[in-house]
């Protein structure tokens, strides 16, 4: 997958691969989190509309394609036109038509169109056919997924973004999110695209649901562990959906949500919780007193007396035990290091790098040269480099930042990350500058 931004918060322009693992590295205030924010948005909205409404015109489809089909009846099959273009099934209809834009849906029912007066038809069936070209083109053009997923995005874009969603300076905001180019199929659209203006958003393209995550996971804090039971009873009169009116943002709500599912057991993800994180305690949710509890060696502790690294790891292993990270669903985790300890720090890198090999994509923000280098040394332990990418913020003028492809030159990341501190290694020249005073 691949997502392009353009003019949302301080980001001017990024253009991210999400291949595998994804790190953006940079200081603070420098358009880390952005690209999390528009990914949680992006797919949280795309995963919404699906679940909501996709599923009835994927029934007007059917139907459609099953009328079309009863009145050609054999000739689907014996003319040489029909045979090439149109699905065995109608259940391969639904699925290969759907994915198409509507340029491809056009072109699809034109050839259809083009091929019924060379076909043995009666005159009425002839026209019952034309009849039933035109319901199949009503159900594919539907546009109320559009408006759907239109309104979704702002709503989750502005509640991200305290409602400043567009770059100062800027009259729009753009984001496209692409699938993956190499299982692309002529005339199927794999591209959500939208734009953001004062007016709010519009869709330009909307992709087949099926070819994105099913669902995403951002994590900025494991501290919200320890206030579940309070940030639950905020949400009380919220209770179906990451709503716009929740004095919280999504992400957090959807968080927490998460945090009190139940575990599932083996069943639940394609890695053994233990074996990955090498945590030997663990986290659940007492649905009594609404609260997250660490239990090791049989006793059990609140969240709120647990070390905030072990809550970084025991959060983890929860989301691994009750499903929230399998396959197909996505992890962005915004820089991590803030509650680890470098040792800590090193072995989560081994964690995200093993996650990614499993097939869950995983993006992370940092601004840690351990998590790093760590990241570098156990993608060539794993020989995952091939599905690493690596970013970094930098300056495009007017405090907006571009993030630039440096997976090629890390060097430069490294210079930029470590400057603060070479700044401060020469305690001889403080002294001397203390003593001109």
């Amino acid at each position: 997958m691949r997502i392009r931004i353009s003019n949302i918060g301080c980001i001017s322009s990024a253009d991210v691969r999400l291949d595998g693992l994804t790190v953006i590295a940079g200081p603070n205030d420098s358009g880390k989190s952005t690209v999390g924010k528009v990914l949680f948005a992006s797919l949280k909205a795309l995963s919404e509309a699906s679940l909501s409404g996709f599923s009835n015109r994927a029934d007007d489809v059917a139907r459609a394609l099953n009328v079309l089909y009863e009145r050609l009846g054999t000739l689907r099959f014996t003319d040489s036109v029909l045979a090439v273009n149109l699905p065995t099934t109608p259940e391969d209809g639904v699925a290969k038509l759907m994915a198409l834009d509507r340029s491809g849906v056009d072109k699809f029912l034109n050839t259809i169109l083009a091929a019924l007066p060379g076909l043995e038809l009666t005159p009425r069936m002839r026209s019952l056919c034309v009849d039933a070209l035109t319901g199949l083109r009503k159900a594919l053009t539907d546009s109320s997924d559009d408006g759907r997923v239109a309104n979704r995005l702002r709503s989750l874009l502005d509640d991200e973004f305290t409602g400043d969603v567009i770059s100062a300076g800027a009259c729009e905001a753009s984001v496209t999110l692409s699938g993956d180019d190499s299982t692309s199929l002529p005339g199927i659209s794999e591209t959500l695209a939208y734009t953001v203006g004062a007016s709010g958003c519009r869709i330009a393209c909307l992709p087949a649901f099926r070819n994105f995550p099913d669902d995403i996971t951002l994590v900025d804090s494991p501290l919200y562990a320890h206030l579940v039971s309070a940030i639950l009873e905020t949400l009380r009169p919220y209770p179906d959906m990451l709503t716009s009116y929740a004095p919280v943002q999504p992400h957090i709500v959807d968080f927490v949500r998460k945090l009190t599912l139940p575990a599932m057991g083996a069943s639940a993800g394609v890695l053994n919780p233990d074996e990955v994180t090498k945590v030997r305690s663990s986290f659940r949710y007492d649905s009594q007193s609404r609260r997250l509890v660490f239990e090791r060696d049989g006793i059990e502790f609140p969240a709120g007396n647990v070390a905030s690294g072990l809550k970084t790891f025991g959060v983890l292993k929860l989301f691994l035990d009750n499903g929230v990270l399998s396959l197909n669903k996505m992890l962005v985790w915004d820089e991590p290091e803030n509650h680890l300890h470098p040792e800590w720090q090193i072995n989560f890198a081994d964690v995200l790098v093993q996650l990614s090999l499993a097939g869950i994509p995983v993006v992370v923000t940092t601004h840690s040269p351990y998590f790093i280098q760590a990241i570098r040394y156990y993608a060539a332990l794993h020989k995952a480099e091939r599905f690493v990418s690596y970013y970094m913020s930098d300056e495009a003028g007017d405090g907006r930042k571009n993030l630039r492809d440096v997976s090629d030159s890390l060097g430069d990341v490294f210079v930029t990350l470590a400057e603060p501190l070479n700044r401060i290694m020469n305690v001889d020249l403080a002294r001397e500058k203390n003593s001109a005073r």
